[in-house]
């Protein structure tokens, strides 16, 4: 007998019985249970040719994702996200499929491909999984983490100097060997070479200035597109030490439902300073923007 699927039917309008000899009808509307039964009525002989036939050869079923359990380590695996949780051998690096992570075939890969590593304690797979995290060169990892708070740290002491209005070469010149006489006499001399890496010299300096600089302007643009009462400007042109004109515009939005005003624009004038003028440079950075 051919085995077909029970069928549960979603739309009223195709719900309908077969006699023997009737052609099928089109099936618009259904959803296939991962229950099979024995088909008694001859349906599965006049169906398998046709619409129901091809729908059931067609329809891929999907099986529920299968969750790690911290008990897979006794058999040296642990879990990598890939879109999906999957299980790593942390004796080999390789990663498993979802749907072999079931204590018997993790349990079979270490036992054929770990022979001298089956008989281990947990705690052996356990030192070998925390390596095997730090080497991850994914946000988890020990290598990422510890490249990301380099360029942190470099970041923060631009931000810094940017606050505190000084020359960029401070930082090369003061900041950093303040820094290394503290840690070596705080912490260890040993820890002094670790900030090596961060690197504060004046052109990283002002770049990373300038990156912060466009971060916030965009924050604040983004910040008055998504206002959701609008926005409002208040301007003034003045003169720096200088003698050069500068037009500064301040916006007032909304956001998270509370007022906020900020420094929208600061340019230069560099011809005359009359109304046609702002109203140009102001009409350019909207269109712009």
């Amino acid at each position: 007998m051919w085995l077909t699927a029970r069928i549960q039917l979603l739309d009223k309008q195709v719900h309908h019985s077969l006699d023997d000899g009737d052609e099928c009808q089109p099936v618009t509307s259904w959803s296939l249970k991962a229950d099979w039964w024995r088909d008694e009525s001859g349906l599965g002989e006049n169906c398998k040719t046709g619409q129901l036939g091809r729908a059931l050869s067609s329809t891929r079923f999907d099986m529920p994702k299968r969750k790690y359990d911290p008990a897979y380590i006794k058999y040296g695996f642990i879990a990598i996200k890939h879109g999906e949780v999957l299980p790593q051998c942390v004796v080999c690096m390789k990663s498993l499929s979802n749907a072999a992570m079931k204590p018997s075939l993790l349990k079979h890969h270490l036992e054929t491909n770990h022979v001298d590593k089956k008989d281990r304690d947990q705690s052996y797979f356990q030192r070998l999984g925390e390596n095997v995290k730090r080497q991850r060169m994914d946000k988890t990892g020990q290598i990422y983490q510890k490249g990301a708070g380099i360029v942190k740290a470099s970041y923060e002491v631009a931000l810094l100097v940017a606050k505190n209005m000084k020359a960029h070469t401070i930082a090369e010149s003061l900041i950093m060997p303040a820094a290394k006489i503290l840690v070596s006499h705080v912490i260890e001399e040993e820890a002094v070479a670790e900030l090596e890496s961060v690197s504060v010299s004046n052109n990283t300096v002002q770049r990373r200035i300038e990156e912060m600089s466009v971060d916030i302007a965009d924050q604040v643009v983004e910040g008055v597109k998504s206002s959701k009462y609008g926005f409002a400007i208040q301007l003034d042109e003045s003169t720096d030490v200088t003698n050069c004109s500068q037009l500064l515009v301040y916006v007032r939005f909304t956001q998270s439902n509370a007022a906020k005003t900020e420094l929208l624009l600061s340019q230069n004038l560099s011809n005359t300073t009359t109304g046609k003028d702002i109203f140009n440079v102001l009409d350019n950075f909207f269109k712009q923007n």
